[in-house]
């Protein structure tokens, strides 16, 4: 039978039969009996009189083979011997909560979330600045290119050479700047006399 540390043991007394009454339970070494007239540690031990389950709280000391011991009910010189073996585990979270290495890499877990998560927030702090930064720089950049100095630079480069209107002005809503006045002029003229 395995059982975890600080647990309750239940062993089973296989000796008490239709023809054996329970009588003790003599412990692993031999040298304790718990039974009826015997009392050991109450706290620890429990039995039951009728069937003989006995009940440990166990510790990793209670590892072993317990002996139950059963006489004969019609012949008392007859005596039923049943071994039962306990083994104790130790419970794995007291395993893992005590353990050098566990508890190293738990803390090394922790600081890697902990530098990952770091990371992260520099990154999208730098990508949000980045931007910022470019949407001034691009609001910079058509200011410069609204200003009042690029105005009249392209109103001078408009006057110096005619030709530019039409191929600046091209498709735009105003009209009149692709319109040739003098031929519009003689061409009203020359309806009118007709």
């Amino acid at each position: 039978m395995e059982v975890v540390t600080g647990h309750l043991a239940e062993l089973p007394c296989l000796s008490s039969d239709d023809y054996h009454m329970f009588m003790f339970w003599k412990l692993k070494d031999d040298s304790h009996t718990i039974g009826p007239e015997n009392p050991l540690d109450e706290n620890k031990y429990n039995y039951e009189v009728l069937t003989g389950k006995l009940y440990i709280r166990v510790s990793m000391a209670e590892s072993g083979f317990y002996k139950c011991i059963s006489r004969g009910i019609k012949d008392k010189s007859a005596i039923n011997i049943n071994v039962v073996k306990l083994i104790v585990k130790k419970d794995i979270q007291v395993l893992v909560e005590n353990s050098f290495e566990t508890n190293l890499l738990r803390g090394m877990t922790i600081i890697m979330v902990i530098v990952v998560g770091i990371a992260i927030i520099l990154l999208i702090i730098m990508l949000k600045q980045k931007r910022a930064q470019q949407s001034f720089l691009d609001v910079l950049e058509e200011s410069r290119e609204n200003s009042p100095e690029k105005c009249i630079e392209n109103l001078y480069s408009i006057s110096a050479n005619p030709s530019t209107i039409t191929s600046q002005f091209d498709g735009s809503d105003n009209v009149g700047f692709d319109v040739d006045f003098p031929k519009v002029f003689h061409q009203m003229q020359k309806e009118q006399t007709i």
